[in-house]
């Protein structure tokens, strides 16, 4: 149900990301010396994916960036939401996820009353959107869409199906995949271009080199294509997903009795013996640091290795198969373009603790634990 909705041609609106990124931009304003206050950059990307998937998934954004008090969202009284407490909710609920995952088949385990108030009200949210959107799908007098036309995803999935528990487990699928796995894509991709300022420059000369300064008002040059051809934009990327997938750790379930080539016996060298229904779990962030793959500088983050990188299943942060994640494509771009225009914008990055080793914060994604970052504004040349 899911491909077709991912196709090239309605992918990511990046004029509509223009958007969100610029309401960013807004809450990290330079001082007289060109630096930014030092600001929790992971915070701030964690809404801003908020934001931007919920604008792309049902028309209608949650504002969490603008957000400062209170707000409601929902047009009548037993459906309106506090912003804030949405976000909590939904961050609350992943921590649960993660416990319950764990578990695997005793994850029934883990179901304590929180949990059920989380899933409880950010279900109340996806009904009051898809409710909204079947409204608006009666009101059209040609319900079928344009497929070359960008649309929300919501449109996309009213198309194949009306029942509301199939819209809302799939609403909610794309909901948390592109918001946590984006969010900590790019919450490393500062954390670790800070600690690497010589490669932070060489990105930057790529992208203004590729897509002008950020006051030369060509930010329509910015495209999917564009973003995918910038090789060594891709190649930062990869090598931050390498070093941290955001999906570390990960599972299928055996449909028959088989065998994995390598495993078994006393030195795991021999085949082993997978049971029908067993869940075999593999851990990418391992696969990713392994030097037989990598060579002995495995952890090392050097994103110039990709130009010399054949594919290979030693590189899974999007899993790979039948199963790889539809969304990759769409994270890509919604992560390259605002890299992009964070480096056109600003030409420095310094962390508050340059010392301070890589912290995690448990949750279904990787992404790294808060972080204080300082930016420097570009000055028009």
């Amino acid at each position: 149900m899911l491909r077709p909705l991912f196709a090239k041609t309605q992918m990511v609106d990046l004029g509509l990301e223009e958007k969100h990124t610029q309401n960013l931009f807004q809450r990290i304003p330079a001082n007289k010396d060109g630096w930014t206050n030092e600001i929790n950059i992971t915070k701030m990307l964690f809404q801003f994916t908020l934001d931007f998937t919920t604008e792309s998934l049902f028309e209608t954004t949650v504002h969490s960036q603008l957000s400062s008090s209170p707000q409601k969202f929902g047009a009548k009284p037993d459906g309106s939401f506090t912003l804030q407490d949405l976000a909590k909710n939904f961050d609350d609920a992943t921590h649960h996820v993660q416990r319950r995952f764990r578990l695997l088949d005793f994850h029934w385990l883990h179901n304590p009353k929180s949990f059920r108030e989380n899933i409880k009200y950010i279900h109340r949210f996806i009904d009051l959107c898809i409710q909204s959107g079947m409204e608006g799908a009666r009101h059209k007098e040609q319900p079928e869409l344009d497929t070359e036309k960008k649309t929300c995803f919501l449109n996309g999935l009213l198309n194949k199906t009306r029942d509301a528990a199939e819209l809302r487990d799939q609403s909610l699928n794309i909901l948390i995949a592109s918001r946590d796995t984006t969010a900590s894509l790019m919450s490393w991709t500062f954390w670790l271009l800070a600690k690497h300022p010589p490669i932070y420059d060489k990105l930057r000369s790529h992208v203004i080199e590729k897509f002008g300064t950020y006051d030369s008002d060509q930010a329509n040059r910015i495209t999917f294509e564009a973003l995918k051809s910038c090789k060594y934009l891709q190649f930062v990327m990869k090598e931050v997903l390498r070093l941290y997938p955001p999906i570390a750790i990960n599972s299928r379930k055996a449909i028959k009795d088989t065998s994995l080539p390598l495993g078994g016996g006393p030195d795991e060298k021999s085949p082993i013996f997978v049971k029908a229904g067993q869940d075999v779990l593999f851990y990418a962030h391992i696969t990713h640091t392994l030097k037989e793959f990598w060579g002995p500088d495995a952890n090392k983050f050097d994103p110039d290795r990709w130009a010399e990188y054949k594919s290979s299943w030693a590189y899974l942060p999007f899993s790979g198969g039948p199963r790889i994640c539809l969304g990759q494509q769409f994270a890509l771009a919604e992560a390259g373009y605002l890299i992009t225009r964070m480096l056109q914008k600003f030409d420095q990055a310094k962390l508050v603790d340059p010392q301070a080793p890589a912290t995690h914060r448990p949750s279904t994604t990787d992404s790294p634990a808060d972080y204080m970052i300082y930016f420097h504004e570009a000055r028009p040349v």
